[in-house]
């Protein structure tokens, strides 16, 4: 029975790697043409922060900060599919910091807040229409 000990381990190391290999996505760069000079270079310094975190597959802190904080720049600047992807990397890439699910929770309220307002202002626009 030792002998079966280091072989569930290192099988558990390889599904694990697969299970990271398999939830990074890369993350899109979105059109700042419009966004002021300084996000522009912000957004591109994280970027390629993240680039250069390199592309193994094995869980990295250094990595997960590099695509998390890329991530809140883009949140920030209220580009929210590609900070989701971002901070999605971060967390399979750090799955111990919980800096990633809080900010991807703040994602999701921003965007359920952002769809109940554009909601609203259609029932708005419906009831004066009809009135």
């Amino acid at each position: 029975m030792r002998g079966k000990g280091p072989a569930k381990s290192t099988s558990t190391a390889s599904l694990n790697t697969e299970r990271i290999i398999a939830s990074i996505k890369p993350v899109g760069v979105p059109d700042l043409a419009t966004a002021p000079a300084p996000l522009q270079a912000l957004v591109r310094e994280r970027q390629a922060a993240a680039e250069r975190a390199g592309t193994s597959a094995t869980a990295d802190p250094a990595r997960a900060t590099a695509y998390g904080e890329l991530g809140m720049v883009l949140m920030a600047a209220e580009y929210f599919k590609e900070a989701e992807t971002a901070l999605l990397d971060a967390e399979a890439l750090g799955p111990g910091d919980m800096r990633w699910p809080y900010y991807l929770a703040g994602i999701a309220l921003l965007t359920l807040a952002i769809l109940a307002a554009s909601i609203l202002r259609r029932r708005g626009h419906q009831a004066r229409s009809a009135a």
